[in-house]
């Protein structure tokens, strides 16, 4: 390869590289600033994604009727209220799948996200055909403020 083609070459790579680095920081801190439904859409839809390349998506999938979404708590119904499920219908479907969807929060260390829990009901005979509960992650668990001491897990491990 001749010298300029090399440092064309050279230069083409670079930039990928630096396109390609800079793509993965955008998309994490894109992440970080998207509100709580915004979050759960996201990552409902990257799930749903991966449970069909995994084939653990029943067959009757394409067969929903109707999806009944069901709040848990007051902020799964401000969620609920801003959000479609990700799941197509079919007019002449066999199922109704009821969703259940609840917001937590580990107190301990900050972490927050959802709880999904599909019921899928044969519309026929209405009996339950299939579950499936699934959690999600919106944020990491935050570091805590002073790591435990001898004294502090042993009064942990007694009460």
């Amino acid at each position: 390869m001749n010298p300029p083609l090399q440092k064309i070459a050279g230069a083409a790579l670079i930039f990928i590289s630096i396109a390609g680095i800079s793509k993965v920081f955008h998309d994490f801190f894109t992440y970080k600033t998207l509100p709580s439904e915004e979050k759960l859409i996201h990552l409902w839809k990257k799930d749903l994604l991966t449970l069909k390349e995994h084939k653990k998506i029943p067959k009757f999938w394409n067969q929903i009727r109707n999806i009944e979404m069901i709040p848990g708590d007051n902020t799964s119904r401000i969620w609920l209220e801003k959000i479609k499920p990700p799941i197509s219908t079919n007019k002449n479907g066999k199922v109704n799948l009821e969703i259940l969807v609840l917001s937590w929060k580990d107190e301990d260390d900050g972490s927050f996200g959802a709880i999904i829990q599909y019921d899928a009901i044969d519309i026929k005979t209405h009996n339950l055909i299939w579950e499936l509960g699934r959690t999600y992650h919106f944020s990491a668990k935050k570091e805590k403020a002073e790591p435990p001491t001898a004294k502090n897990h042993l009064r942990t491990q007694i009460q």
